[in-house]
């Protein structure tokens, strides 16, 4: 039996209004697999804009295209965020 690492929440739902930021990510993510490549895509904006969420949707319509599972780290400043106190 094979273990997947698997940090993700489940996307959120409803999910509207980036279908052609998803389209995107699959050509790069598909690009890279058919020339034999890692695939690394960063997406980056402002707090509250839909990046994690982006990412959360991406993940659950492709999951298959990540065998060995997917985690998730948080690179935001823990002083900054509250986190910290």
């Amino acid at each position: 039996m094979r273990v997947m690492a698997n940090q993700l929440q489940p996307p959120p739902y409803p999910f509207i209004d980036r279908d052609d930021v998803l389209a995107a990510l699959a050509v790069q993510v598909e690009r890279a697999t058919r020339d034999d490549r890692p695939a690394l895509v960063a997406l980056d904006g402002l707090g509250g804009i839909g990046v994690t969420s982006t990412a959360l949707q991406f993940y659950a319509k492709h999951k298959s295209w990540f065998p060995d599972g997917a985690l998730q780290v948080k690179l935001s400043d823990p002083q900054r965020d509250g986190a910290g106190r």
